[in-house]
């Protein structure tokens, strides 16, 4: 597009306190080289300011700042008055505004240190933008910055979690990014701006692993046991899943279509399906046993809520990795041309879900018992979830399983962790858990 011609009438100042508000009167080129009115527009003068998207690695939390903010305020009159309907507060990323002489990322940086008490030295610049063009003039710099507790400011409150002796009024938070995703930035919440956009750079960066940490990890099982309950087992089966024999119960994490990827994907599903058909001599696929079998459990049917589950035969499993049974679970949101979307705060309640359902298979009378189960980390494939994101919520769902059904049948349940990170990021999650030690 090209740059179009203003003319401007008038600039007056009508309101000069705190902030400012400008009268300005101007006409502006129109597409087919005509000029608009002069019009008289008020512009809200508040100045620039630097925001910060703060990421402490070492917790995997996102860190915010909680703080009261008039304009979020939502009222009713009453005879007594104005009765306030919330409590005006909202959670946002640091933010401030430049002291004279200051640059913008001086300010971060001071900000980062008075509100969060973390002290940083460089952070990245990835994004300018106006807050509301519309009305306002100003401009937020959007940084992003890293940070462990060994970034601590000495003199940070460990109660408010800012500088001491500051007049912030501010209540530090420390989210983990499963809660952040799960419950903070879904479609139906009102939230800041700035976190919005920082949930978008978020995501991105934690996809953004080195390649040394996306290879294959070795075959491994690596257990936890509960210390209320020492023989439930929460645990991990690294690398290719195809070296995992003896578990009664494997997981497939499906659309809700119930539409098993091809032979040649690489998800889950494809390996379910391909190691389970029926194969020649040359391995080529002679029978599609377990996605006819799933077939045959929707009866007719094209779609299944999330959660949803439906069991079927192991197929050729059974002899190659002594698979009982596979149980495919409703666990990501597909659309015509929008593909496969997980949504994080499904994760919890799709795994519960899914072991709930394991468990009154095998609580049929005569029926096989299933003792160990191993489920994928949902929504990580095409639905697009981070691991940080989807393993704690499954976490969640496993212990609440366990605590809702102290006499199950099931004593172990595993998750597959592929890849050098995955593993990682898992255990990372299983050492924080304060009901659970390593075995």
């Amino acid at each position: 597009a090209r740059k179009m011609e203003v003319k401007i009438k008038s600039i007056e100042r009508v309101f000069d306190h705190v902030f400012k508000i400008d009268e300005i009167t101007a006409a502006h080129e129109l597409p087919d080289g005509q000029f608009s009115p002069f019009f008289p527009w008020l512009v809200f003068e508040r100045g620039n300011a630097a925001a910060i998207i703060l990421y402490k690695s070492d917790s995997k939390e996102v860190v915010l700042v909680r703080q009261f903010r008039a304009p979020t305020l939502r009222c009713a009159q009453s005879e007594a008055g104005f009765v306030a309907l919330n409590d005006g507060q909202l959670d946002e990323t640091v933010a401030g505004m430049p002291m004279p002489g200051e640059t913008m990322e001086d300010c971060a940086i001071r900000e980062v240190r008075e509100e969060a008490g973390y002290i940083i030295k460089r952070p990245e610049l990835i994004a300018q933008f106006y807050a509301s063009p519309g009305g306002t003039s100003e401009r937020i710099f959007l940084y992003y910055a890293v940070v462990t507790d060994a970034n601590k400011a000495p003199e940070s409150d460990q109660v408010k979690g800012g500088v001491k002796g500051d007049n912030e009024h501010t209540i530090v938070r420390h989210v983990p990014v499963s809660k952040f995703f799960a419950q903070m930035v879904e479609p139906d919440k009102l939230v800041d701006s700035k976190v919005l956009i920082a949930s978008l750079i978020l995501r991105q960066r934690l996809s953004d692993i080195p390649e040394q940490d996306m290879l294959p990890a070795q075959p491994a099982t690596i257990c936890y046991r509960l210390k209320n309950d020492p023989k439930k087992i929460i645990g991990l089966k690294t690398g290719d899943m195809l070296h995992v024999h003896d578990v009664d119960a494997w997981v497939n994490s499906e659309n809700t279509d119930m539409e098993m990827d091809r032979f040649i994907g690489r998800s889950i599903s494809a390996l379910i399906r391909y190691a389970g058909a029926a194969k020649d001599d040359q391995e080529r696929v002679i029978e599609d046993t377990i996605a006819m079998s799933l077939k045959q459990a929707m009866r007719g049917r094209q779609y299944s809520r999330i959660g949803t589950v439906h069991d079927t035969t192991s197929g050729s499993l059974k002899a190659t990795n002594n698979v009982l049974r596979i149980f495919h679970v409703a666990a990501v949101e597909g659309a015509f041309r929008s593909g496969a979307r997980a949504n994080a705060e499904y994760v919890e309640t799709v795994t519960l879900k899914t072991l709930r359902a394991v468990e009154r298979r095998s609580g049929r009378l005569l029926g096989t018992k299933y003792r160990s189960a191993m489920l994928p980390m949902i929504g990580t494939g095409d639905g697009g979830l981070p691991a940080e994101v989807s393993f704690p919520e499954m976490l969640k769902g496993v212990l609440q399983f366990y605590g809702q059904n102290k006499r199950t049948r099931l004593q172990s349940v595993f998750i597959s962790a592929y890849t050098v990170h995955g593993v990682a990021m898992a255990t990372h999650y299983l050492d924080l858990e304060p009901g659970l030690e390593r075995i």
